[in-house]
């Protein structure tokens, strides 16, 4: 899952752009103010969930980074993104807390493709191997 990249720009100039009289720290400080508050609890830890006496609280991890910049003639702009994939849970039971990783069934499959891959290249000097020798 990735959010939309924000995008901010300064441009001197045209009238009605919403833009003009902005320099480019005002850009860069919005942008920083839009990354860090993209940034926040909200975005890594999900909406509790309760069933049959057991609370779910579902945990991702999110990463995100912006920049900014301009040039002397006042043109500029700047932006970010964030992107989250999902960690797992904390399982809230009786008062304990149990971890649950997610499973990402695309990294189980590319290190089952790697082994196999592995395993036969293997397999294949082995066999040239005994040909030979």
């Amino acid at each position: 899952m990735t959010t939309t990249v924000e995008v901010a720009k300064t441009k001197k100039g045209t009238d009605g752009d919403p833009a003009q009289g902005r320099t480019g720290s005002q850009t860069l400080d919005e942008v920083i103010r839009r990354t860090i508050g993209g940034m926040e609890a909200k975005q890594v830890f999900g909406a509790p969930i309760e069933r049959e006496g057991v609370l779910y609280l579902p945990a991702a991890k999110v990463r995100g980074g912006g920049g900014a910049g301009g040039d002397t003639e006042g043109n500029g702009g700047g932006g970010f993104g964030l992107t989250a994939k999902p960690a797992g849970m904390y399982v809230i039971r009786n008062g304990d807390a149990e971890w649950r990783p997610a499973l990402d069934l695309n990294r189980v499959i590319l290190g089952g493709q790697v082994v196999a891959i592995v395993a036969l290249l293997a397999l294949r000097a082995f066999l040239k191997g005994r040909q030979s020798g």
